[in-house]
């Protein structure tokens, strides 16, 4: 049975938070002056993301599945700390799975002129059909 994968609903909004030291040096949330981007924006993100998304050996049937990936850019625009929280554990795998495939660099997020640690949130919602 040959599997039609259709995004119908491909939602990517984008929550960005830099840390500041505290005096313990632990690492706090706060907001950034400019958020981290991704090299042609979010539309050239969502077209890696969805380029590089591989469903064949990992669902069967039809329907909508949705999580939320939080990660890091660090100061480098490297993507670490790929996390996934969503109700289909095979769906959060498969997210995380093609997060770590793309290697392109992003645009740090900046704080007082400076390259900033962030932490993204991104909202991340499929339908499947026979």
């Amino acid at each position: 049975m040959k599997k039609t994968l259709l995004f119908l609903t491909l939602f990517f909004s984008l929550s960005v938070f830099s840390q500041e030291r505290t005096q313990t040096q632990e690492l706090v949330e706060t907001k950034v002056d400019k958020a981290a981007e991704f090299p042609g924006g979010l539309n050239a993100f969502r077209n890696e993301l969805s380029k590089k998304f591989d469903p064949k050996n990992t669902f069967h049937g039809s329907g909508t599945y949705q999580t939320l990936i939080t990660f890091t850019i660090d100061e480098n625009g490297s993507i670490s700390q790929v996390l996934a929280t969503g109700k289909n554990d095979s769906f959060n795998v498969e997210v995380v799975k093609t997060f770590k495939k793309i290697k392109t660099k992003w645009t740090p997020g900046m704080s007082g002129g400076n390259p900033v640690k962030t932490h993204c949130k991104f909202p991340f919602i499929m339908d499947f059909m026979n």
